[in-house]
Parts: structure tokens; sequence; C-alpha cells
């Protein structure tokens, strides 16, 4: 399966439980802290109470859109339909368990060695757990797998591999170099009194791992100060047709794109005329406004000298049309600073997807877990995570963050001059 983010893989295990939670409410805050992937364990339960838990975990993983793998049992993967299963070497072969649950489900594999990781590679894994790499008090019979057999499973094996055993605040540091795609964590997150503080730090010190590689801009609100315009412009272009912006729509545009929120307006305020006129009329309208009006955002200039003197490659991807800003950009002294300018016109989907960015990383050959993206918008928030980068939202009034929205953030600032911005990206060079 493609775009499966493995980075922050958690692993589900009463007996390390801090005494104060609720076993589901940890996996909810373990994902409301930023796990990418759940991955159900029970030793110890009977078939019937561990499908009584299985369905209630996927409910809270798919609320979230996370996906859910079970531990060893195929057969309680298969009746809750599950994401995916993780099996080691002891259990069914891989090519077996394919051949049951078809190619759309995830299969994990357990890997001490570079032998087992190449077959289970062979065999059609999606991806390995590769360890323990540390002593550690879940698994007290694993054997162990040193630095040097993960670099040579790493630099021979293709498919994502997350490390496993003994992954916490103190060992995460020793990745650095080795690229892998995720951490499977236990006890450094269930045993924690907040869940969700836990996870959030183990996020950042796996982020940590991966110097900026390349930087993604979005326009308005964040590069530039166009947002004041948009209300005016709104107002002045629903005022041809002697109606005034109310709220709801007002609200209701900011997850549209352009053509979308002029279908809107059309149809909430009854508009009788073609909307192709009707997008003319507002084109024309914006491409004057940003030529001639529009500047840039607090600290634009700063952010982005920071990047060209350190040789990073930058790219905007945008929900405007390019013939609103591309005059702007060159009337402020900005474009020159990038590789590559997308906008999501381009592209089926908007940002709420990751289509846009992926492009990007490919086009700028750079790791998409080492590109941060600049955003006003919590929708785009989605995109960013489903193409596996860094996020940084700039909080603006036209967006709510819930807790939802906030577990996908890895930076959250005013604007692209503040200390806490250089600050995270410090850690980073």
């Amino acid at each position: 399966m493609n775009n499966i983010d493995y980075s922050l893989y958690f692993i589900t295990d009463r007996d390390t439980l801090h005494e104060d939670y609720d076993f589901f409410q940890s996996v909810e805050d373990a994902i409301l802290g930023g796990a990418t992937l759940v991955q159900l364990r029970e030793k110890n339960l009977d078939t019937k109470d561990f499908y009584k838990v299985a369905l209630k975990v996927k409910e809270i993983c798919h609320k979230y859109n996370v996906p859910l793998i079970i531990n060893d049992r195929l057969d309680i993967a298969l009746a809750i339909d599950a994401d995916g299963i993780h099996v080691g070497q002891d259990d069914m072969p891989i090519t077996v368990i394919r051949d049951i649950i078809g190619d759309n489900k995830i299969i994990g594999v357990s890997a001490t060695t570079y032998e087992q990781a190449l077959k289970a590679y062979n065999d059609g894994a999606d991806y390995l757990g590769v360890g323990a790499m540390y002593s550690t008090n879940t698994k007290t019979d694993a054997n162990m797998t040193s630095l040097d057999k993960l670099k040579k499973i790493r630099d021979n094996i293709s498919i994502p591999i997350v490390v496993i055993g003994g992954i916490n605040e103190n060992t995460i540091p020793n990745f650095k170099k080795l690229n892998i795609d995720g951490l499977a964590i236990i006890s450094a997150i269930t045993s924690k009194k907040d869940i969700v503080k836990a996870s959030e730090y183990i996020k950042s010190l796996y982020y940590d791992n991966f110097p900026i590689e390349g930087a993604i801009f979005d326009l308005d609100g964040t590069l530039l100060d166009s947002i004041p315009i948009w209300d005016s412009i709104l107002v002045k272009y629903l005022n041809n047709y002697n109606v005034e912006p109310d709220e709801y729509y007002q609200k209701e545009i900011w997850t549209l794109d352009i053509y979308d929120a002029i279908k809107l307006a059309k149809e909430y305020f009854n508009i009788d005329e073609d909307i192709n006129l009707m997008m003319k009329k507002w084109d024309d309208m914006m491409k004057k406004e940003y030529n001639e009006n529009v500047g840039l955002f607090k600290g634009s200039i700063n952010i982005l000298n920071y990047f060209k003197n350190k040789n990073i490659p930058m790219a905007i991807a945008t929900a405007l049309p390019k013939d609103y800003f591309l005059d702007c950009l060159v009337n402020n002294g900005i474009k020159n600073y990038f590789d590559t300018i997308y906008s999501t016109y381009e592209f089926e989907n908007g940002k709420e997807r990751g289509d846009i960015f992926i492009q990007i990383s490919k086009d700028l050959n750079i790791n998409p877990k080492a590109t941060i993206v600049f955003e006003d918008s919590t929708h785009s928030l989605y995109g960013i995570k489903e193409a596996q980068m860094q996020s940084c939202l700039i909080d603006g009034s036209k967006y709510t963050i819930n807790k939802d929205t906030n577990r996908l953030i890895d930076l959250k600032i005013n604007n692209l001059k503040e200390d806490k911005l250089y600050e995270y990206l410090n850690r980073k060079f």
C-alpha cells in the first residue's frame, strides 16, 4: 500500500499502561499526540474479547483516518476488516497471508537479521519491523539487532523500515543517519501520565533525525499579506449583484477553491448570471488586486533568505491560479527564490490531499520527511501529512484548530519572524 506514514507507530500494551489510563483513551491520546499508525497487540485475551476490543480500537483509529494493524491474529484482522496484520518469523507465511487478505491490506513482518528481512521483502511484505534494537521489558526473549545490521538492511531493502525494541527518548538520536521510516513505540508512550504530550515529544525527536532538505510555502496568509483583501474584494464583487456576504458564506469559502466559492455564491445568493461570466469578473478583479495592492507577510524575506543562505531548495504550493500571483511575486522581488511553483489547478485534488506536495518532493529530489511546509490553512494539514512532511502552521483567524487538526501540527507560529520558528529549524541543521 502507498502513502502509509509509519513515523510514529504506536503499539498497544496493557502491562505497561499507566495506572491512571483507560485502555481505549490511551489509543486515542496516542493518536492525538501524533501517532500515525496503531498496532493492536493482545497476547492474553481470548478470541471473543480480542474481537470486541479490536472493533472499538478500529472505530477510534478510523475516526482520525489512522490505519489499524492487528498483531499476529489473522482471524481477528479479517473479522474486523483491519487495515493490516503484523506477523513474526514463526507465523503463517506471508505469501499465504497475502492470498487470504488481498493486495490492499498491509502486511508487516518482524525481522532481526538481513536474511529474514530479505526473505520478507521477496515474499511481498509491505514493511519491516526490525529489532529488537535494545533490551526491553516488553519482550524479554527477543534477539538483538545491531545498528550495523540495521544499516545493511536499510541499504539493501527498499520497503519501509520501522525500528522496535527499547525505542525511547534516549535511543531515538542513534537512528539519525539511517533514514528509517518509523519508530515502533510502546512503553515510552504507554507508561506516561500524559500520553498526548509523550507522543508529541517522541514525534518531535523523530523529526529531529531529518535535517531540512526542502521548504514549501503557501501564499495567502503565509508569504503574502493577502488575507485582508479577500474580504474587501468579496464585498466589492458581490455588490455587483446587490448582495452582501454574510457570516456563513465568508466562513464556508475558506475551505473551497475559487470556482467552488463562486459557484456557492451563485447558488446561495440566487445570482442570475452564467458561472463562467461570474468567474471572469472575479478573476479580473483578483489579478488587478494582487498586482497592485498585495505585499509580503511579516518575516517573508527573513525566512526566504534563511533557506537561501543554507542552499535549501524552495517551492510554492498554492490554491491560487498562477495568473493571479506571478506578477505579484515579481513585484515583491521574491519569484527567483523558488525552484518550482505549483498551483492546485494543475492537480486533480486540492491541498487536503498530498498530490501537490509529493510532486514537489519528486521535482526537487528531496526526502519528504526532511521537508517543511508553511501553511495557514488547517485544511491543508491533511495533505501535508499524507505526503509525510513536517508542518508549520501560521495561526490565523480564518481557520479553527481542533483536536483532530492539532495532532497534525509540528510547529505553530503567528508569523515568520518568530524566534520559535528559528529555534525549531536550527535544531535540524
